[in-house]
């Protein structure tokens, strides 16, 4: 084992645990929404009671669920992957396609990422807050979208990585 693939197999196993940890989280947070919105219409139907935050919250709560997902649905192909097109290639073609849209891939994360970020920012800055009677500072909602999608960027670099170690080998990378 070389330098480079022991390098890579530490920072593999830090995105295992981050990814990880992060479905984790994501597979909590929805079975506390089911829980909370079985018990909002339960308490809405026989109490007549209104929890005005369970509206508000259950949507902030799927994004977390989505973006916290992306890093584990990557690193186990769940992603859906269109190869129409690639297939068509010979591999060694394919192989370096493969590299760019990867680093193309990586590239948007980084731009979404920096966006979020700066959302998260903004709306501390301006004491933002939601428009419900809540009024939910909007940066803790905010914030579940740069956390979800820096782990999906570091699995998604890792993945580019990979693909790039494959086609300077010139092995094709058997998923």
């Amino acid at each position: 084992m070389n330098r480079l693939d022991i390098v890579l197999s530490k920072i593999d196993k830090v995105i295992d645990i981050l990814s990880k940890a992060a479905i984790a989280v994501s597979a909590l947070t929805l079975l506390f929404l089911v829980v909370q919105i079985t018990a909002y219409v339960v308490s809405r139907e026989l109490l007549h009671g209104q929890w005005l935050f369970v509206e508000e919250w259950s949507g902030y709560l799927v994004v977390l669920i989505f973006y916290w997902s992306c890093a584990y649905a990557l690193r186990s192909g769940a992603h859906i992957k269109v190869d129409i097109v690639s297939s068509l290639f010979p591999d060694r073609v394919k192989r370096w396609v493969e590299c760019f849209i990867a680093l193309m891939g990586t590239g948007i994360l980084g731009f979404f990422l920096k966006g979020s970020i700066d959302w998260v920012i903004y709306a501390l800055k301006e004491g933002v807050v939601s428009d419900y009677p809540s009024s939910t500072p909007m940066w803790i909602p905010f914030v579940f979208v740069p956390i979800g999608l820096s782990f999906f960027g570091l699995a998604m670099g890792l993945e580019t990585v990979r693909r790039i170690t494959v086609a300077l080998a010139g092995h094709h990378n058997k998923q």
